[in-house]
């Protein structure tokens, strides 16, 4: 009876070998997407950032986020394109959707203005007195504050060391896409505002 268990267990073997690597490589694999799925930041510890400008250096985001603890703030993402260059406009209507903030110049929030409230949230009454200074100065459209200024024309600010800019007013806008807004949309409690925050934090000086 050993003879014939033994020769039994010797022909599975044979036959099916090559379980075993592949429940290893099965095993390993779904070690690593575990490992990375725990330590990949959430919608709410990250925020992508479109500019409409050519960015030179982005070491400005480590500034940011060596101000935020770690477990608020774990990523900043930057997306960039000049509204002289042929895939601005694409890579704008992506990233409306996709990004938390837009740094654009006047002449393109010029060009949305009558259809933001189906891209950008508004900075009203209550989102000022919590988060902004009322003598910030708003773009405005029929009432509604839908941008900050972020840069005037001509000028310099310290954000040319790291990037350049179109010739033009720029405004920092905060896309409905974005689920860091806080109290604005569906965070009752207002812990996720990683967006208004870091709007309020880009206005002022960069070295804290």
């Amino acid at each position: 009876m050993q003879i014939i268990n033994k020769e039994a267990s010797s022909r599975t073997f044979t036959h099916t070998w090559y379980l075993y690597p592949i429940s290893v490589i099965l095993i390993v694999f779904l070690w690593i997407w575990g490992f990375q799925a725990f330590h990949q930041p959430s919608a709410h510890q990250r925020i992508n950032i479109f500019i409409g400008a050519s960015v030179k250096n982005s070491t400005f985001t480590k500034v940011i986020q060596k101000n935020y603890e770690r477990e608020k703030l774990r990523e900043i993402s930057i997306n960039y394109a000049l509204p002289s260059e042929a895939l601005y406009r694409t890579k704008l209507e992506l990233h409306q959707t996709q990004s938390d903030i837009l740094v654009l110049p006047k002449i393109t929030v010029n060009e949305y203005k009558e259809y933001y409230s189906n891209y950008f949230i508004e900075y009203d009454a209550k989102t000022k007195e919590n988060y902004f200074q009322t003598s910030y100065q708003y773009y405005g459209f029929e009432g509604h504050d839908i941008g900050i200024l972020f840069k005037n024309k001509g000028e310099d600010n310290q954000y040319n060391t790291y990037m350049t800019f179109y010739d033009d007013d720029y405004y920092l806008l905060i896309t409905k896409a974005s689920t860091n807004t806080g109290t604005i949309f569906n965070d009752k409690n207002g812990e996720f505002d990683n967006a208004l925050t870091i709007v309020k934090y880009l206005l002022g000086d960069l070295n804290g």
